[in-house]
């Protein structure tokens, strides 16, 4: 988990705005009420899914962390889906947004009053799936619980690997698999599903039938790594 600290007086100014890869935009605050994309849209709440933070009264700050590899997440769905930030808490600004995503990968972010207003109207013309740290009862939402001191640091990598899947898959199909995690452990059942599928293909494979943990650490790894030599390369346009 990586750490930064806001100045109280900079976390009290709200601040929105909206980025893409290599190109830089800027939205009005009711902009959101009207797009409209080919993609499946990706809603999340930084501070209810990426982001722990405590007010230090001995640096008169508030410390943010960020979950691990919050970064290479962002970066691996990007391309794939239109990713917007929602936040109804008053704590978030420019800074803590590119905390988060330093390549402004994300479309849209920004702070509203009514979050879920602003979800609503974005279904209306779009394909939407929410990250939720609890279960609800909004059919495209998916529960992915807040991380912790007990998080496996790969959490979000699942979560990667999931919507990934679930991106190639007919819209239809979407919120019958969402349905399935509900009142779930995600990475549990997620993980669970995913051994099983690989031990079947390797079932007459000696050699790899047991090391599901093994390649999937050493997948993330090279996720990890491509993210870096990206990173480099991406910042030079920014």
């Amino acid at each position: 988990m990586i750490h930064t600290n806001i100045p109280i007086f900079s976390s009290f100014a709200l601040a929105f705005g909206c980025t893409k890869i290599f190109k830089k935009i800027y939205a009005s605050f009711d902009s959101v009420k009207t797009y409209k994309s080919k993609k499946t849209i990706l809603v999340i709440d930084p501070f209810t899914t990426l982001l722990n933070y405590k007010f230090s009264f001995w640096k008169f700050n508030y410390i943010f962390t960020k979950r691990h590899f919050t970064e290479e997440f962002i970066f691996n769905l990007g391309y794939m889906y239109d990713i917007i930030f929602i936040t109804d808490n008053s704590l978030i600004n420019k800074n803590i947004y590119d905390f988060i995503d330093p390549l402004g990968i994300s479309v849209y972010r920004m702070y509203t009053r009514n979050k879920k207003g602003e979800i609503e109207h974005l279904k209306k013309e779009n394909k939407v799936i929410i990250l939720e740290n609890k279960d609800t009862e909004d059919s495209c939402s998916l529960n992915i619980k807040p991380f912790g001191l007990l998080s496996s640091k790969y959490e979000l990598f699942d979560v990667v690997n999931f919507l990934t899947t679930l991106n190639f898959m007919k819209e239809k199909n979407h919120i019958k698999i969402l349905e399935f995690y509900k009142n779930k452990d995600f990475y549990i059942s997620f993980d669970k599903i995913q051994k099983k599928l690989y031990q079947m293909r390797n079932m007459l494979n000696l050699f790899s039938v047991n090391r599901y943990e093994e390649i999937k650490k050493q997948i993330y790894k090279e996720k990890i790594n491509n993210y870096k030599i990206n990173k480099e390369e991406l910042l030079k346009y920014k």
